[in-house]
């Protein structure tokens, strides 16, 4: 027994997985002479009866071994029928690790389908810390994993790993406790749950090529996870099908990582509490659609449900006379809108982020968009909440692709969403204007928070005609700002009585 290549004074040089190939692992000297069975056997027979110590005899030194006259070399019938499948047996114990629990006495790498099958099965199987000697795992490994019917699956350590490289199909109901599984590879791979079995995951990440997908089967499929689900590369595929993500999880970091290069295409339902900022990262398997929202105060609530469709239609809202800050909007971004919707909560005070990509129309400038709702497919979108103009953005990614991002603030019923756009950039966000006397001159005094190509403010007194020559003051604007800009102007000649300023620009 030894705990590295190091300490073997053999140096076997084991190689990983291939544990069970070694003679009397533990216990081996240099003068042994196999006394068991020598009848036809197949080839994994053989290796079990050279891997039993009870089949070999050993001596101290070089005169007992050939005083036993058994030393000698035969060649011994092999039939066939040794399986290349990763059978787990569990004759040994419950360790994914031990080789000796595998009907091939080898333990699963990276290209193994692995099957626990229904019958056979000594002990259950389990998967612990993978161990560092003699050979050092990441984690357990395999390629296509089944796990049957009948039996029971489980990581017994925080630490307990498992790497999935393509598909995983179950035929049974388990929860887990602890332990993260992977979902790895450079190619597409699927999750099939059979009807009937809940499965729950305590942690999973999918870490795939970045344009790879993690297909759930089809509606019985959903993915079920307890604490965390890390997104760092590849795509969670339900598009076509009713299966969910759900994350039983309400902490607001229960999903990490997600990017343009990984999300959920796309439905999801998150456990929520009644405050708190919940990311959505959904989209199609084309293009990433973040959602966020924020629950100022939501009593009761349970889940929101989330998913992303396209198409949307129709594009020409113009119709409907919406107008933020003068503005008419007169399309919807088009390549799709979000529905979310809330469980168990009555009365709710939240925010709404989305961000769109994939459209082909978005506006000129950021403030020129905002967020539109409609209670159901069957009705007029309308606005509800608050807008600022400094909450809205764009911008291209690193790939190319342009995005919209719009906010709204203060919504009291979850719906379908859409981004819309206005003929013109909604140009300023405006904190206050004020006047006031001082030494027989009015002092004016306004600030905005952002502005969008805005050239001159104009200022006009008591009765005056819509006309730049009218004003009694042409002040030059910022221009475009995103943050915190003040004026202040001085009427040197006010009238006498009431004088009244009104602001344009």
């Amino acid at each position: 027994s030894w705990t590295s290549f190091a300490n073997s004074t053999q140096e076997s040089g084991l190689v990983m997985g291939l544990e069970c190939m070694n003679m009397m692992p533990g216990v081996a000297t240099d003068f042994i002479i196999y006394t068991g069975a020598t009848d036809t056997a197949s080839k994994i027979d053989w290796i079990r009866r050279v891997n039993n110590p009870a089949n070999w005899t050993s001596f101290s030194d070089c005169n007992g071994y050939y005083a036993d006259n058994r030393h000698y070399q035969e060649s011994y019938g092999i039939s066939s029928g040794a399986s290349g499948t990763y059978v787990w047996t569990g004759e040994k114990n419950n360790n994914w690790f031990d080789c000796g629990n595998w009907q091939n006495l080898k333990v699963p790498d990276t290209l193994a389908n692995v099957i626990i099958p229904s019958n056979g099965v000594t002990y259950e199987v389990s998967i612990p810390t993978p161990p560092t000697t003699p050979i050092i795992y990441q984690a357990a490994y395999c390629k296509d994993i089944l796990i049957d019917t009948n039996r029971t699956f489980t990581m017994s350590n925080v630490d307990s790993k498992l790497w999935v490289y393509r598909d995983m199909t179950i035929k049974t109901s388990f929860t887990l406790s602890q332990g993260l599984v992977v979902f790895k590879g450079i190619n597409d791979g699927t999750l099939k749950i059979d009807s009937g079995r809940v499965v729950k995951f305590y942690d999973i990440e999918i870490d795939k090529l970045s344009n790879k997908k993690l297909n759930l089967y089809d509606d019985y499929s959903s993915l079920i996870i307890k604490n965390q689900l890390k997104l760092q590369n590849g795509i969670i595929n339900n598009q076509n099908n009713n299966s969910l993500v759900i994350i039983e999880n309400s902490a607001s970091n229960a999903i990490s990582s997600y990017s343009i290069n990984s999300y959920i295409a796309n439905k999801i339902k998150r456990n929520v509490i009644s405050t708190g900022s919940y990311d959505l990262p959904l989209g199609t398997t084309s293009y990433y659609e973040l959602a966020n929202i924020n629950l100022n105060n939501a009593p009761d609530i349970n889940y929101i449900n989330a998913k992303f469709n396209t198409p949307i239609s129709p594009i020409d809202i113009s119709g409907l006379e919406l107008y933020v800050d003068g503005t008419l909007l007169t399309e919807l971004l088009d390549y799709g809108y979000w529905t979310i919707e809330q469980q168990g909560a009555t009365t709710i005070d939240y925010d709404i982020t989305i961000t769109s990509r994939g459209h082909t129309n978005q506006g000129p400038f950021a403030a020129a968009h905002t967020i539109v709702k409609r209670d159901n497919s069957s009705t007029n979108w309308y606005l509800e909440g608050t807008h600022n103009n400094s909450d809205q953005a764009m911008g291209t990614d690193p790939n190319g692709t342009n995005w919209v991002r719009a906010k709204r603030t203060h919504l009291t019923a979850m719906s379908d969403f859409a981004i819309a756009k206005g003929t013109n950039p909604l140009p300023i966000n405006l904190l206050y204007f004020d006047a006031y006397l001082e030494n027989q001159q009015i002092k004016l005094k306004w600030a905005t928070a952002t502005e969008q190509n805005v050239s001159h403010f104009f200022i006009y007194r008591n009765n005056y005609t819509k006309n730049t020559q009218n004003a009694i003051l042409n002040i030059p604007a910022f221009g475009n700002s995103n943050q915190l800009q003040e004026y202040i102007e001085t009427d040197y000649n006010p009238v006498n009585g009431w004088n009244t300023y009104y602001l344009e620009e």
